[in-house]
């Protein structure tokens, strides 16, 4: 039987603010990350509506509900990913004049 050791009453308390502030930092580390991961899921959300109120989904026979990664809905999705890659592909494209449009196309679309 191993005998018990006295710990000092202020190593002790140095001990245990120590632990309070490792664990408040544990805290904010795990709140800081949370908060990405919602910040990336509402901009991915916001995306997929604006793919959505493009009409690209209806281009493509899309459905809402269908799963892109089932077999059977995998070539729409490689279609509206293609999409995408060719867009940004696009050398002479003037980004003010898609900027325009799609203003314009927004505020038609949500004055429906």
């Amino acid at each position: 039987m191993t005998p018990s050791v006295k710990i000092p009453a202020r190593i002790q308390q140095k001990t245990n603010r120590l632990n309070a502030r490792r664990n408040r930092i544990t805290y904010q580390e795990k709140r800081r990350v949370l908060s990405q991961r919602k910040q990336r899921t509402r901009t991915l959300i916001q995306l997929g509506g604006l793919i959505h109120k493009s009409g690209l989904m209806q281009k493509v026979n899309l459905d809402m509900g269908d799963d892109l990664q089932d077999p059977k809905h995998i070539l729409k999705a490689a279609q509206i990913f293609g999409f995408l890659i060719k867009s940004l592909e696009c050398v002479s494209c003037d980004l003010k004049a898609w900027q325009a449009l799609g203003a314009q196309h927004l505020k038609r679309k949500t004055l429906l």
